[in-house]
């Protein structure tokens, strides 16, 4: 496996020089904002050590930036879920026995993790880069999904406030975000949708489906009022 960089004004294809073991392959490929850096991640045939490369496309020079080894596997959930940003990378692993997450530097030094005490991560939602916060949903227990924020100064607040399965949507800049609430009550499936600008209640509403009715639900609104942890 090989990955090829084509110039559109010269309309010629270079070879990468993106290290692959004779047993691996690449599997992700990363767009940046910088048009002179791509990362590629390499993974060998047991999937136990996974590796990503700062790679410029015209000088077909690649970089290693972060390197993941582990006893068993890497989770898919590290590559499926790894969010690329103007200047970090957050991804998941289970490196120290849970699933939690990982914010480096564009260079692959680790600035920061998100480690909730013997708790799973579930879910990232994203990064605000002006801001620092980091949005993802954490399983406390195995029939409940919370959404979390953890702030630059790396204190947690539990944004989700009812018990049950909450889940998220984030605009791409991670700066406004909309939460439901899905709880069983007499044997019906009852949600709850909060929408919020930098942990702030803006709107609230109550629908069987308020990711999706949320426009036309009846809902009140509260600015300013923040949401408790």
């Amino acid at each position: 496996m090989s990955a090829w960089s084509y110039d559109i004004k010269s309309r010629k294809s270079v070879r990468l020089d993106v290290p692959v073991d004779a047993d691996g392959y690449i599997c992700r490929m990363f767009p940046t904002k910088d048009a002179s850096r791509v990362l590629f991640m390499t993974l060998n045939r047991h999937q136990d050590n996974m590796r990503i490369y700062d790679v410029n496309p015209r000088s077909t020079i690649a970089r290693m930036i972060i390197s993941e080894e582990v006893d068993k596997y890497v989770i898919e959930a590290a590559y499926d879920n790894i969010h690329i940003t103007a200047n970090n990378i957050l991804m998941l692993s289970d490196r120290d026995g849970y699933r939690h997450l990982y914010l480096y530097n564009m260079n692959g030094i680790l600035k920061r993790s998100v480690c909730p005490a013997s708790t799973d991560i579930t879910a990232v939602y994203g990064y605000d880069e002006k801001t620092g916060d980091i949005f993802y949903q954490a399983a406390p227990t195995p029939m409940t999904r919370h959404i979390f924020v953890q702030h630059a100064n790396g204190k947690t607040q539990r944004l989700s406030q009812r018990e049950g399965v909450n889940d998220a949507r984030f605009s791409t800049s991670s700066t406004h975000g909309l939460t439901a609430t899905h709880h069983t009550s007499a044997h019906r499936t009852a949600a709850t949708a909060r929408s919020y600008q930098h942990s702030r209640t803006t709107r609230t509403c109550a629908s069987d489906s308020p990711l999706t009715t949320y426009q036309s639900a009846s809902c009140s609104r509260s600015p300013h009022q923040r949401v408790s942890s």
